[in-house]
């Protein structure tokens, strides 16, 4: 994921754009077998760290979100 977000990242930069860290966010969407029903995993059960750079070149590390949060 992270080298996608890189790719990404570059090419809106080729163009004279960027991703601002104050707007971007991420979740991670899994499920889990209880034995019954479907749950979500949350953070604790997958961790991981999403990366970009700022304009100045600065590696940022972008908001994660639970799967029942929204922004």
């Amino acid at each position: 994921m992270q080298e996608a977000i890189d790719c990404w990242e570059g090419t809106l930069r080729a163009t004279g754009g960027s991703l601002a860290p104050s707007k971007s966010f991420w979740s991670f969407i899994d499920f889990k077998w209880n034995g019954t029903e479907w749950n979500y995993r949350n953070k604790q059960d997958m961790e991981g760290d999403l990366f970009i750079n700022q304009k100045d070149g600065v590696r940022v590390k972008l908001k994660r979100l639970e799967t029942h949060q929204s922004e």
